[in-house]
């Protein structure tokens, strides 16, 4: 089903139904959770698997021993979100639901592009 009108509509995945339906999400609160850039930055490096915490501070640019009171917070607040979960042996890895945020951050970023180039031109 469609969201919108005209040439301006945008498809409803399945993702966009499974984050609808998650127990935290309105849609203001998933773009406040994904619009962050180390909660983005964080997403996107965990998209292609788990990731130790000295590792995923190191791939998002974050400093191991200034910044280790941002990471945490912001993995906190993604695992109560359920978006992230550590793993037994300790890396972090994106639940389902941190995957479909994901793809739709990919989504939202490739569209975006597309609506420049249409704008510059």
């Amino acid at each position: 089903m469609p969201v919108g009108s005209g040439h301006n509509e945008i498809p409803v995945t399945n993702s966009l139904m499974q984050i609808r339906a998650a127990p935290w999400v309105d849609l203001d609160r998933f773009l406040r959770v994904v619009s962050d850039p180390h909660r983005k930055a964080i997403i996107q490096a965990l998209m292609p698997g788990p990731r130790t915490y000295t590792r995923l501070m190191g791939s998002i640019g974050l400093d191991t021993k200034r910044d280790c009171g941002i990471m945490n917070y912001h993995l906190r607040e993604m695992e109560r979100r359920g978006i992230v979960v550590r793993l037994r042996r300790g890396p972090y890895a994106l639940t389902s639901l941190g995957r479909d945020c994901g793809y739709l951050l990919r989504q939202l970023e490739q569209k975006h592009e597309e609506w420049l180039g249409r704008s510059v031109q």
